[in-house]
C-alpha cells in the first residue's frame, strides 16, 4: 500500500533557497526510499521571491534546480503581494512558477488540507 504524504516547504528569504531545494530532494528521495507518495509544494514570499524572476543575479542556478523539482511533480508558488511590494512583474517570473493572491494565507489553506509546513 502507497502512503502519501503532503508537505509545503516555506522560504521567505533569498539565502534560503539552496537549503529549500535540497530538502525538497531529500524528501523525494525519501519517498522513494519507503514507497510513499510525497506531493511537495514550495511557496515562497518576503525577498525569496526576488529568485524567481528572470534576471535575478542567481537566476541560472536556482532556476534549473526548481525546473528539476517541478518536473518531478513539485510546484512552486510565489506571492503576489510580495512582487507588488518589491515592484516586480509577474510576467517575469519563471514559466513554471505559479503566483498566488497571498503566500501566507496559501500557507494556511494548505495547514488546513493536512499538509505539513517546514521552513527552514
Amino acid at each position: 500500500m502507497n502512503k502519501i504524504v503532503n508537505i509545503l516547504l516555506h522560504v521567505d528569504e533569498e539565502e534560503k533557497w539552496t537549503m529549500i531545494c535540497n530538502n525538497a530532494e531529500n524528501l523525494l528521495k525519501m519517498g522513494e526510499i519507503g514507497n510513499y507518495t510525497v506531493n511537495i509544494e514550495i511557496v515562497a514570499n518576503g525577498t525569496a521571491v526576488k529568485s524567481l524572476a528572470v534576471g535575478a543575479i542567481n537566476v541560472l542556478g536556482l532556476r534549473e534546480s526548481l525546473k528539476e523539482l517541478n518536473d518531478k511533480g513539485v510546484y512552486v508558488y510565489c506571492c503576489s503581494n510580495s512582487l507588488n511590494t518589491l515592484n516586480i512583474d509577474p510576467a517575469l517570473l519563471f514559466s513554471f512558477v505559479k503566483p498566488v493572491p497571498s503566500g501566507i494565507f496559501h500557507i494556511a489553506l494548505r495547514h488546513n488540507d493536512g499538509f505539513a509546513y517546514i521552513k527552514p
